[in-house]
């Protein structure tokens, strides 16, 4: 059922008033911009209409009322322009806001890219189209040549050799705000970057000096009401193809999770896993489950990009988990936690006590070992590390220091204790044997749980 408000037969008209996006009175020239009419009405309001110079360029019968247009071009007999909206009622009564006049100045700053679709991180089945949106006309000559399309491959890796470039025919929209690049067929299914080069310039020659890129992920199969889930696995599970937001949460089905399990719908359905059931491999939840026993939940791994199958998955020898927790990028075989780089498997001991002191590393890791308590100490690093300090002091408080992805500092070990330090993305244990009574003390980074076991 649905309810209208009755004619408006008072003869009371709205009121209206109008704001920019403009920063004071001015704008540059070829400036995307919004204007936004703020209207009132002891009834209902039908439509509100936008002027600019007099001439109408909108009209807006929804709320918000506000309409898209582009700043007109500075020249010597355009330095300004006049902006207007005019709200009617269901009465027919009528109201124009007052004018506003905005100061055209010349463009000097380079226009912004932002991905428009498949969305950034985004699945989309049957992708032929891949588009950016730009904030202000844009010269496409500039923009064709640095718009490009790349798969993974068959190692389902970006930056890596095996990585395919995919050319399409490129348009730019009428108003010079967008760019397509369309393919003849749909790409194949896997995991695609969508890059666009620096030089892009807006019409008055400001070009851009910055890169931009995003990753999506390509499905083979329909998906009628894009909500981000294939009609076949949709048929499957239950929901309905054509309905993009079958329980009306103002989700699209993909991003909802059906089963409470903590992992979204789409996820669900680049797993494998069942949406409507939160154990779909009992008696492990959806949202714990890891394939790789990297200690990243294949969920997050869907949505980074990276292979739940695999636990590193750019082969820098530090995990997917590692580098998330530490802040690297898991994609980028040159990104390292923390600036780290792979070290040998045997790592620098300093003051090598007379009765052996042994440090092992692996498969990466710079650490030092200064001395140890009384005793024999042991060190354990995992994920992405292994780190085994085998040594004898006599009476001496002991030390521990590892870089990175870990930072854990051991300063003395208390009798017949273990401690474990680092979760995540390390376990360190560090049981000691003292014939003192020095307390315990630890120190790590970063995020890392401290326990007493």
């Amino acid at each position: 059922m649905v309810n209208y408000l009755t004619f408006d037969a008072t003869g009371i008209p709205p009121g209206i008033s109008l704001a920019t996006s403009a920063t004071g009175n001015s704008i540059e020239e070829g400036r995307l911009m919004r204007l936004t009419a703020n209207v009132t009405d002891n009834v209902q309001v039908r439509d509100v209409e936008f002027f600019v110079d007099d001439v109408l360029v909108a009209t807006d019968g929804n709320y918000p009322f506000e309409v898209r247009l582009i700043a007109p071009g500075l020249s010597p007999t355009r330095t300004s322009f006049k902006l207007r909206a005019k709200a009617t009622d269901t009465g027919g009564n009528a109201t124009f806001s007052e004018e506003v006049t905005l100061l055209l100045v010349k463009d000097a700053t380079p226009p912004t890219a932002r991905p428009l679709q498949p969305a950034p991180n985004g699945v989309a089945g049957n992708v032929r189209t891949v588009a950016i949106t730009f904030n202000e006309p844009v010269d496409g000559a500039t923009v064709a040549p640095r718009l490009r399309v790349y798969s993974a491959g068959a190692d389902d890796t970006l930056g890596t050799a095996d990585d395919l470039s995919f050319e399409g025919d490129f348009t730019l929209r009428n108003d010079g705000t967008a760019a397509f690049v369309q393919f003849a067929n749909p790409l194949p299914a896997g995991r695609y970057a969508a890059t666009l080069q620096p030089g892009v310039t807006d019409l008055a020659g400001n070009a851009t000096t910055r890169s931009l890129s995003w990753n999506f992920r390509a499905l083979e199969g329909e998906d009628t009401d894009q909500d981000g889930m294939i009609d076949s696995f949709e048929q499957l599970n239950g929901f309905d193809p054509a309905v993009r937001d079958q329980n009306g949460n103002s989700l699209a089905d993909g991003l909802d999770d059906s089963d409470n399990d903590g992992v979204p719908n789409y996820v669900e359905m680049l797993l494998g896993l069942n949406p409507r059931d939160a154990f779909t491999f009992p008696p492990t939840r959806d949202n714990q489950l890891d394939r790789d026993g990297d200690y990243l939940p294949d969920w997050r791994e869907a949505a980074l990009g990276t292979d739940p199958l695999k636990p590193d998955t750019d082969g820098d020898l530090f995990t997917d988990e590692a580098e998330v927790t530490a802040g690297s990028n898991p994609l980028d075989p040159q990104s390292y936690p923390l600036g780290a780089r792979p070290g040998p498997t045997t790592v620098q001991v300093l003051n090598l006590s007379p009765d052996g002191l042994f440090v092992v590393g692996r498969p990466s890791l710079e650490a030092v070992i200064v001395s140890t308590a009384s005793g024999t100490t042991f060190a354990y690093g995992r994920p992405p590390v292994e780190v085994v300090a085998l040594g004898r002091a006599t009476n001496a408080p002991s030390f521990a220091f590892g870089r990175p992805p870990i930072e854990a500092v051991v300063l003395s070990t208390v009798a017949m204790k273990t401690f474990v330090l680092g979760k995540p993305p390390v376990e360190v244990f560090a049981p000691g044997r003292s014939t003192n009574s020095l307390p315990q003390f630890f120190y790590g980074r970063p995020e890392i749980e401290v326990r007493d076991e």
